[in-house]
């Protein structure tokens, strides 16, 4: 009988502290969200919104710079590029290297590249292309910007699920509204 009394009251015991350990955990995860922040490094400088925070960054060969940032959660989609490097680059030829490297790197299903068209990014001159793909049953949307300042020659890329717009609108539109250069 203690043999019993002694299993069970170990099993509870173990139990409770498993439960208690799996609560703090998923407090933890669902409390870290990101305050959002500020990126500034090679004469570019842009704000992040509370919610997004920099998954990557990394030198390309002392010519340039890569940064992704990420909406945070497992189940999100929003992702944001930026790359620059430090030379002029004709516009229309980058942007046609983008778009096949990223269908040929990216093995989504149906994607596809919208024409290239001409317009600004946050008031500097720029080509763009909208683009669309299906990845593990989702739709996605995305746009990539190009262009060039300062010398240097930028691309941006914007993606998400069709489903998930509304909740990455204000990540977008704060790196997009807050970009600058020089």
């Amino acid at each position: 009988m203690k043999n019993n009394c002694f299993k069970n009251n170990n099993e509870s015991s173990f139990m409770s502290l498993f439960k208690g350990i799996i609560c703090v955990l998923l407090i933890i995860t669902f409390s870290c969200e990101s305050n959002g922040g500020h990126f500034s490094k090679g004469g570019v400088s842009f704000s992040y919104a509370p919610g997004w925070s920099i998954a990557d960054q990394e030198e390309i060969n002392d010519s340039g710079y890569y940064l992704s940032i990420e909406k945070d959660g497992f189940e999100e989609s929003g992702l944001i590029t930026v790359t620059y490097l430090e030379d002029s680059l004709e516009l229309y030829s980058y942007m046609e290297l983008l778009q096949i490297n990223y269908q040929d790197e990216m093995h989504f299903e149906d994607h596809k590249f919208n024409a290239i068209r001409e317009g600004e990014f946050n008031g500097i001159d720029c080509i763009s292309s909208k683009f669309t793909f299906k990845a593990l049953g989702l739709e996605y949307k995305g746009v990539l910007y190009v262009l060039v300042s300062e010398n240097k020659t930028f691309s941006l890329l914007f993606q998400e699920a069709i489903e998930d717009t509304s909740i990455n609108k204000e990540g977008f539109e704060t790196v997009k509204s807050t970009f600058r250069i020089g």
